[in-house]
């Protein structure tokens, strides 16, 4: 199935700020007639790192029951021994978003190109000290009567 819009996303291939600011240019080609409901972009943060820690780990799955005999029989606490445990964490989150179209109608071979600029929110990410980071661009138009179009490109921002 032919989608009724064609949606091409161009950002400069050089590092961005935390605070700066990041051209954005989205050009769209109508196949048939379209309707839009809203277009935007979001910088995607995506972290990981990794957890260490410890936990006390039992060394057998059976309470020991004592007493019988004519006694009460009472249950022991399962013994245990520390484990050290590496989890592999992960968070991907919407770390900047600029809206930059909403309510339009295309003709069929109707083109338009939106010259966008998002500004990247001046925040760090939530585990710098101990993550890798990765960001992404993402498009997303919301359309009426058709699938949404969503398209990402791997960008680049300086935490410093």
């Amino acid at each position: 199935m032919v989608r009724p819009l064609e949606a091409v996303l161009t950002v400069e291939d050089r590092p961005f700020k935390l605070g700066g600011l990041m051209p954005v240019t989205v050009d769209l080609s109508a196949r048939r007639d379209v309707s839009i409901r809203a277009g935007w972009v979001d910088l995607i943060c995506h972290e990981q790192w990794t957890a260490n820690y410890v936990i006390d780990a039992p060394t057998s799955s059976r309470p020991v029951v004592v007493g019988g005999g004519g006694l009460p029989a009472s249950v022991l606490p399962i013994p245990s021994v520390p484990k050290r445990v590496m989890e592999q964490l992960k968070q991907t989150y919407v770390h900047s978003r600029l809206v930059f179209l909403e309510a339009l109608h295309l003709p069929t071979g109707a083109t338009t190109t939106y010259n966008a600029r998002l500004e990247i929110v001046h925040e760090q990410p939530d585990h710098i000290a101990v993550s890798t980071v990765t960001w992404r661009l993402d498009l997303h138009l919301d359309l009426t009567r058709a699938l949404d179009i969503r398209k990402s490109c791997p960008v680049e921002v300086d935490l410093d």
